[in-house]
């Protein structure tokens, strides 16, 4: 844009200009000051949930304030103050179009803190399960499980404990449609004489190194003939990438994650941020303070060790479900290596690959990926988690 067109579109800048005096700029900062004491007190109170749509505007807020201030000194605005200030307007109507478009910043990837050194909803307490495209209620027992009451004693029935994050609590879907509840259906409608009960310990955010640490300090009394880990990529591409592993467990029962990388804070509050540092990230440079894929490494052999070491000690089957998302089922494979899993497990231990069985069973029934998993929100519906259970059903092995 010729700057001589600029300088005869800032007729209203000198307007603004001759409004904002002294006083009236002062007046700015100081709102500007409250308006940072009070998303301080949000971020103390909802952690990274305080993070929203004004937020990513601010910053060009302030930037505006600056310019005025600069330009309150000057007779008259030279090129360079145009150009500042055509720079500024213009990320500021790019960075709300970002905020309008963008249905899952980055921060959502970091925002969410344990509820408590299991990560489980608190006890006999009704929590929400809520998106654009649907709510539902769940009630949690006196563990915080999302789940019926449950009797130490198995009166005679076989017992699967069922782990994992939203997809085993059966977030999308009515209670009664979880996995676990249509797997126990579907077990009990088999030609085994012996009833199955299936305990549905998912947790909705949690990830495989908080599911072990429910399973030895909370779940071992309910005595599990079989326990179902299922694990999907962003249980290690996001969660464990986030929290760190086994380490983030101190002593007297707190959680301690690891420190959030320093690219995290301009990323979470710009949307510009998030999309250069995401291509400098894709294009091959890593990041500062990007997790090493090492480390997750270790804590995914962690993780298989600890659940066959302890199945073996106590005497159940111990099942790792790896899930996808509707992404990957469309392209055929995972945003993580699992090379690792599938290499690493003893033969007592039991894998079921969804994404294949996923596959073959939209193939027969003549579904999509989209009759499966919300368009949104991710989540299995109804549907999606009937398939679910049945994948895993006709693939569990018993003895």
């Amino acid at each position: 844009m010729p700057i001589d067109y600029l300088l005869r579109a800032m007729n209203f800048e000198r307007k603004i200009a001759s409004l904002l005096n002294g006083r009236r700029l002062l007046a700015g900062y100081i709102l500007f000051a409250l308006y940072l004491l009070w998303q301080y007190i949000a971020y103390r109170n909802q952690g990274w949930d305080f993070v929203s749509w004004h937020l990513h505007l601010a910053p060009y807020f302030f930037l505006l304030l600056l310019w005025f201030s600069v330009r309150g000194k000057k007779a008259r605005t030279g090129n360079a103050m145009v150009a500042a200030l055509s720079v500024i307007i213009t990320l500021l109507v790019i960075e709300l179009v970002l905020t309008i478009a963008l249905r899952s910043p980055l921060y959502n990837k970091f925002k969410y803190d344990a509820r408590n050194y299991y990560h489980t909803w608190p006890p006999n307490q009704v929590h929400q399960l809520i998106s654009s495209e649907f709510g539902y209620e769940r009630h949690a027992n006196h563990l915080g499980f999302a789940d019926k009451e449950w009797t130490l004693s198995k009166q005679g029935k076989k017992r699967i404990i069922a782990l994992g994050d939203s997809f085993t609590e059966g977030d999308g879907a009515p209670p009664d449609s979880a996995f676990p509840a249509l797997l126990q259906q579907m077990l009990n409608t088999s030609n085994d004489s012996v009833p199955w009960e299936v305990l549905n310990a998912g947790t909705c955010g949690s990830d495989p190194v908080f599911d072990f640490e429910k399973l030895n300090g909370l779940l071992m009394p309910y005595q599990p003939d079989i326990v179902v880990q299922v694990i999907s990529a962003r249980d290690f591409t996001s969660d464990i990438e986030k929290r760190g592993g086994f380490e983030r467990f101190k002593p007297g029962k707190t959680i301690a994650y690891k420190p959030l990388p320093a690219w995290f804070y301009p990323a979470a509050v710009s949307n510009i941020c998030q999309i250069v540092l995401g291509a400098i990230q894709y294009l091959g440079y890593p990041l500062a303070g990007d997790e090493n894929a090492l480390k997750i490494k270790e804590t995914e052999l962690e993780i298989i060790d600890r659940y066959t070491t302890m199945a073996r000690h106590k005497n159940f089957k111990v099942v790792f479900v790896v899930l996808p998302y509707g992404p990957e089922v469309s392209a055929g494979s995972y945003k993580y290596d699992f090379a690792t899993l599938k290499s690493s497990l003893p033969h007592q231990a039991q894998l079921i690959d969804l994404l294949p069985a996923y596959r073959r069973w939209l193939a027969e029934n003549d579904k999509k990926v989209t009759d499966v998993y919300w368009a949104y929100d991710g989540h299995h519906n109804a549907t999606g988690y009937h398939m679910m259970a049945t994948c895993i059903a006709s693939q569990l092995q018993f003895q």
